[in-house]
Formats: structure tokens, sequence, C-alpha cells
């Protein structure tokens, strides 16, 4: 049996299979769960490379993602807004 050497998403995407073990299970490039080799496949439902996974559902992952990434660029805008506003300031000759 040939070994996998990129895992596929739902979307079409792919991405490199990058550890595996002597059994021939790997890691799931996607959510770095367990694939054993019996399975190919991975099993994790909350994995947009599980083939039970419907497009409809990793699009809500994806918009939920998006939006945690989102929030955290605007509080360490804010964080850095606030570190500026404790710096003193100086005066120009």
């Amino acid at each position: 049996m040939a070994r996998r050497r990129w895992s596929v998403n739902l979307y079409g995407e792919r991405r490199e299979i990058a550890k595996r073990w002597p059994d021939g299970s790997y890691q799931c490039p996607w959510c770095s769960g367990p694939v054993m080799r019996a399975l190919a496949l991975c099993g994790n439902p909350a994995c947009e490379a599980n083939p039970a996974t419907t497009r409809e559902t990793a699009d809500k992952w994806r918009a939920a993602q998006a939006a945690r990434e989102a929030e955290a660029r605007e509080r360490e805008r804010i964080v850095a807004i606030r570190a500026r506003m404790r710096e003193p300031m100086t005066q120009d000759a």
C-alpha cells in the first residue's frame, strides 16, 4: 500500500502529511488528530478532511474562526493604542 503524501479537505485544498508513525498512521494536517492507517481518512467529526463533514458546517467553522481572528487583531490594536497613550508626551523644541 502506497503511503499518502497529501490530505485533501472538502474544499479540494491539500496539505502535506508531515508527521508519520512507523505503523503507517499519521497526523492529520488539518486538525492534528491521529489517522490510523486502516482508516486512511480523518475520523475527527470537527475536521474539514473528514468525509462526513458537510460544506455548510465547514463554512460555519471558517466564519467563526475568521471572527475569532478579527477579534484578536482588534484586541492587539487596542492594547497597542493604550500603550502609546501611557507613554509620556514629548515636547518638540
